[in-house]
């Protein structure tokens, strides 16, 4: 099962991909409220223009910034550990457009974090510890400062399930 979003290039639209079971069903929902155009971020007490934050450096919040660039938009990508997700530890991913041969999950994250930067999105590796709207304004706390924005697209991804059973540490 893996999800995917991403904008239209007039950043209208966002859509989103859910794949399972072979099959790929895709939903277009109109982007008012999602995206907001030149944004202030206050970061460590130094102010930068941001047209876009995205938490979580996975291949969704990857894929957002590529496209978010692409758009015209200032983006920024904040991820607490090492981009990629849990695709890193995917050892052959066979399912991934464009790809005829297996990759392995951390060359597709270089290719994607590489085009990302290419493109022009920062990456920033901090903690969000909260997050919170006032005054129609996002107000981030991380573990090196705060960070504020009028617009924030979470793609923190998901986690393993744990059973609880006898034996799974190990495993």
């Amino acid at each position: 099962v893996c999800f995917f979003f991403f904008l239209s290039p007039d950043v209208n639209y966002l859509y989103t991909a859910f794949c399972a079971h072979n099959r790929i069903s895709l939903y277009k929902k109109p982007a008012t409220g999602i995206l907001i155009a030149l944004h202030e971020i206050r970061y460590n007490g130094e102010i930068n223009m941001k047209d876009l934050i995205i938490i979580g450096a996975g291949p969704a919040g990857m894929a957002a910034a590529i496209y978010a660039v692409r758009a015209g938009l200032d983006c920024a990508i904040i991820e607490r550990y090492a981009p990629g997700g849990q695709i890193l530890n995917t050892s052959d991913v066979e399912n991934y457009p464009g790809f005829v041969d297996p990759v392995q999950g951390f060359e597709l994250v270089d290719r994607m974090q590489d085009q990302a930067k290419r493109l022009g999105a920062q990456f920033e590796m901090t903690e969000i510890t909260s997050l919170k709207k006032q005054d129609g304004v996002f107000m981030l706390e991380t573990s090196d400062g705060q960070i504020q924005s009028k617009a924030v697209i979470i793609a923190t991804g998901s986690r393993n399930k744990k059973l609880g059973i006898p034996g799974e540490a190990e495993f």
